[in-house]
Order: structure tokens, then C-alpha cells, then sequence
């Protein structure tokens, strides 16, 4: 970056100066346009449209702190404030997980689910952003979609999230996973819960360190907040009900495990996009 942090530079330099410093990062590029195109509050084909524009020292100043920090590992979504997912703009804060690509696959196959069976009521169990709650409402208005969050300000953020998007088929409860809620009383219920082992510290990325420890790190191995979530939604999903949750990349055979011990029927797993095994659906046994 330049010598001093408020130093006139043009655009065409900022943005060169700023994929250098980010060489080592998957998306290098992208990241300094989006980060340069939040401060100067442009979109990121404005920056090639005038690359001559001179930024103000503020701008520069601004741009330097950002970039240093992405540097460093920050998220890119906290440091603009929002992300994308299922092609819905997210607001994000510090309060909540960054939604990751392989949620998505988990959205996708609790719509063919919900399809398939004809399913009317949804919980999301740990919302955080409201991402899953938004791409399901966005998708399927006729859904009634429950959303839930231990954390007041995750639910303020998912509040907001489902406000600004227009996605008004959504009640927010906050709980703790599904101690309020009756026996038998929803078709479906999805959840991205916490699910990595606390103690394989030698494992984790690094940029983890930024994000809610509560929403990522679980004990058992990390599979205690699944197993939780497992055994109580048995009562609560109507028979037939689908219960479809996210989990690590290695855990599929502790999750189809736990799911069969728990006398869940038709149990299955979908693959991320890189071809992990990231979810699994299962169903209570009907009447």
C-alpha cells in the first residue's frame, strides 16, 4: 500500500496496489474491487470505468485500514458489511457466521423436501443471519417458516436481513435450539449448527478466529450441539417430518450413526460443491 495512509492516489493505483498485498489470497482480485468500491460507494465496474479518479486522503486512509485487515485474515463480509447467498444480499455483523457456499446445498435440498412432501411449516434452529430462513421464505411464500437464535443480536441481524429483503413469511422466536416449542407441531426443521471439535485446534483456518466461536465450535468430538439438536427434534417434527442438518466434511458416518440410534428413517447425504458430504436429511418414522 503506499507509504503513508493518506496519500493521493488514483483508483487504477489504489486497485493495483491492493491485489498485490492480497497475491496470496483464493480471490485476491475481487477482494481489493469490492473493498475499494465499498469505500468509494461504487460499484466495482465504476473503478475500471474511471480509473484516473483521484481518491480524497479520507478515502485513502479508509482503503488501507480495510485492506490491511482483510491482510490479516478478517472476513470480507464484516469488513463491508454485507455478503451474497442464494443470490440474496445479506447484511452481516460480527454477531453472526459469515453463511458459507456449502449452506446452500442445505437450502437446496430442504426445498426438493419440502416439494416432495408437500411440507408447510419450517424451524431454522440457529439462524444467525436469517440466510437459510431468507433463501427458504424467498423461494416458497406459501412455507411458514419459524426462525430461532440463543443470541439477541443475531436475531436483530436476521430481523433486519428478512425485513429488507421483503421475506415476510417468517416469525423469530428467541430460544434455546427447540425447548419452547410443542410436540408434533412442524413439518421440517433445517439447522447449520455448530459442529467443529473444539479441541482439533491444529485444524482450524485461521480466519475462524474472527467469527462467533459459539456458532462454529462444538465439544464431543463436535458433534455435540448436532446431537442435541437431533434428539429433540424427533418430538417435535410431525410424523413423517424431515430433519436436515449441516455438518463437517468428515463427520458423515457419526451423523448417519447418531441418526440411526435415534430410530430416524430414510436417512441420506448430500455433497457440497467440492464434493464433501456436508448434509444429511432424515425422516421420523410415520404414524
Amino acid at each position: 500500500m503506499a507509504d503513508h495512509p493518506a496519500a493521493l492516489r488514483t483508483v487504477g493505483e489504489t486497485l493495483r496496489q491492493s491485489a498485490q498485498l492480497f497475491e496470496d489470497l483464493p480471490n485476491g482480485r475481487l477482494d481489493a474491487e469490492v473493498l475499494l468500491a465499498h469505500v468509494l460507494s461504487a460499484d466495482r465496474a465504476e473503478l475500471y470505468r474511471a480509473p484516473e479518479r483521484t481518491l480524497s486522503p479520507p478515502q485513502s486512509a479508509h482503503v488501507d485500514k480495510l485492506c490491511r485487515a482483510r491482510a490479516a485474515g478478517e472476513p470480507l463480509a464484516y469488513l463491508v458489511g454485507e455478503t451474497e447467498f442464494w443470490s440474496l444480499r445479506l447484511k452481516i455483523t460480527e454477531d453472526v457466521l459469515v453463511p458459507r457456499p456449502a449452506t446452500e446445498t442445505l437450502v437446496e435440498h430442504a426445498l426438493r423436501l419440502a416439494d416432495a412432501e408437500g411440507y408447510g411449516s419450517v424451524i431454522d434452529l440457529g439462524t444467525g443471519s436469517g440466510a437459510i430462513a431468507a433463501a427458504l421464505g424467498h423461494e416458497r411464500k406459501h412455507l411458514a417458516i419459524t426462525v430461532t437464535d440463543y443470541s439477541a443480536r443475531s436475531l436483530d441481524v436476521a430481523k433486519l436481513n428478512l425485513r429488507e429483503l421483503g421475506v415476510d413469511n417468517v416469525h423469530c422466536v428467541r430460544s434455546d435450539w427447540l425447548r419452547p416449542f410443542a410436540r408434533a407441531q412442524v413439518d421440517m426443521i433445517v439447522c447449520n449448527p455448530p459442529y467443529i471439535d473444539r479441541h482439533a485446534t491444529e485444524t482450524f483456518d485461521d480466519a475462524l478466529r474472527f467469527e462467533p466461536a459459539a456458532a462454529l465450535f462444538a465439544e464431543e468430538h463436535g458433534m455435540a450441539a448436532i446431537t442435541q439438536v437431533a434428539a429433540a427434534a424427533r418430538t417435535v417434527l410431525r410424523p413423517g417430518g424431515a430433519l436436515v442438518l449441516e455438518h463437517g466434511f468428515d463427520q458423515q458416518t457419526a451423523v448417519t450413526n447418531l441418526m440411526r440410534d435415534l430410530d430416524y428413517a430414510a436417512i441420506g447425504t448430500a455433497r457440497d460443491l467440492d464434493g464433501h458430504p456436508r448434509i444429511c436429511f432424515a425422516f421420523t418414522r410415520a404414524g
